[in-house]
């Protein structure tokens, strides 16, 4: 008894009667799996050379004088929301 006749729903099976639809279906399979280890050898590579690199960096804190635009910058907010609240409560008191 053949492995055909025996099990006609197998895998197998189906791999022995239709050799010409598998095998470019595995070559496909196989050149998908190897660019995807190619892409992710690639990014891997790139991180591990960044990090060793600015890796020293993580540990590092930024000091910096305040900058007199931002300080500006802080008052015209602080304005523009005392403003936008006075006028809420005017419209709040008309209704």
């Amino acid at each position: 008894m053949t492995i055909g006749t025996r099990r006609p729903l197998s895998v197998f099976t189906y791999y022995l009667r239709n050799k010409r639809k598998v095998v470019p279906l595995l070559l496909i399979m196989t050149l998908a799996v190897a660019l995807m280890v190619v892409v992710q050898s690639l990014v891997s590579s790139a991180r591990d050379t960044a990090m060793a690199i600015y890796g020293s960096y993580s540990n590092v804190e930024v000091v910096a004088p305040r900058v007199k635009s931002q300080v500006d910058a802080d008052k015209q907010l602080t304005d523009a929301l005392a403003l936008l609240s006075s006028e809420r409560a005017a419209v709040a008191t008309a209704y």
